[in-house]
């Protein structure tokens, strides 16, 4: 699939993501999530803390943007770890951006992968332009590939267009 990735540094993230055509439009917020996804006219808007309740680790805006970013996450670390899930993540020692994340529930054994690869842009604002994103659980096998068409941080005008239509259901 392909993607656009949109981020105002400490505010908002926007991330669409397509395949011929849009499948899923994605915000998030300091304190809000909101996604629509398109072909299924459904959408999602809540809290973080709702999210985190239903996966069992806690999550945030600034996990959410260190991740999509690839910067480290040893500073979130205590907030996300917890006594079922193993975190880890490998650091390139060139661009000092995470190549690869590591998530892992201790007792079922499934795993979350997320590879980051591709890196553009300026010193300190070098994003992945390439993430994969692998989910092995005992049910299901997935693999999801992003390739972002266009990444930009800051830039001088930036819109986060994000509309929920009247007639769509909620996830």
């Amino acid at each position: 699939v392909n993607g656009q990735l949109r981020i105002k540094n400490d505010s908002t993230i926007w991330i669409t993501i397509s395949k011929l055509m849009e499948i899923a439009r994605i915000k998030l917020t300091n304190d809000s999530v909101f996604v629509h996804i398109k072909f299924q006219n459904r959408y999602y808007q809540g809290t973080y803390s709702e999210i985190a309740q239903k996966l069992g680790v806690q999550l945030n805006y600034d996990i959410a943007q260190s991740l999509l970013m690839g910067n480290t996450i040893e500073e979130h670390l205590s907030d996300i770890s917890n006594k079922d899930w193993i975190f880890s993540a490998l650091k390139s020692c060139t661009t000092k951006k995470i190549e690869e994340i590591n998530i892992t529930h201790s007792y079922r054994k499934d795993e979350l992968t997320v590879k980051y690869s591709n890196f553009e842009g300026e010193e300190g604002k070098m994003l992945a332009k390439t993430i994969e994103i692998l989910c092995n659980t005992k049910i299901n096998k997935e693999r999801l590939l992003i390739v972002f068409g266009k990444t930009e941080v800051n830039p001088a005008a930036i819109t986060f267009p994000f509309a929920v239509p009247a007639n769509a259901k909620p996830l």
